[in-house]
């Protein structure tokens, strides 16, 4: 082996393991791990901790509640979700060439190593796609119903205070 593949191989290992990162990461913001103790988090995610309603709560407590439930999409790591997605397609892809491409003869042959930059490449493209197709769906289709909370929310406010 020479030390040209030894570093491919060194480069296509450094998204998985930065994926691996990524998806402890993601875990622990969904399941508020960091905030367990904390009454704010009461064990739900972080970007909606605080929002579970109690029946201890008054009104004015539980519609704050609801503003803070209603902003968990818009609060999520789009980017995070992205990379991990991405990373996935991706390596499914490079398995698949690798087994199924030229030079390994349908499992006969010896199985080829992608170059790790076409790999970088295709991750991010991978990414950009997945990303700006979350953020989309982020601006332009969930906005609209959390404007609808929001806006019913303030003239629930609005009523109580008459």
């Amino acid at each position: 082996m020479d030390i040209l593949f030894l570093l491919n191989i060194v480069a296509l290992c450094i998204p998985l393991l930065f994926c691996l990162f990524l998806l402890k990461t993601e875990r622990r913001d969904i399941h508020c791990e960091v905030l367990a103790d904390d009454a704010t988090c009461n064990g739900d995610g972080m970007s909606w901790a605080g929002s579970r309603p109690n029946n201890e709560d008054d009104v004015s407590t539980l519609l704050d509640k609801i503003k803070k439930a209603s902003n968990a999409e818009v609060k999520s790591i789009k980017w995070r979700r992205s990379f991990i997605l991405a990373t996935v397609l991706v390596y499914i892809v490079v398995v698949l060439g690798m087994l199924y491409g030229e030079s390994s003869e349908s499992f006969g042959g010896e199985l080829s190593f992608p170059d790790a930059r076409n790999v970088y490449i295709l991750l991010t493209l991978f990414f950009v796609a997945i990303f700006f197709t979350y953020h989309y769906y982020s601006c332009h289709v969930y906005n609209i119903p959390r404007e609808h909370i929001r806006n019913s929310i303030n003239m629930i406010e609005d009523k109580m205070r008459i």
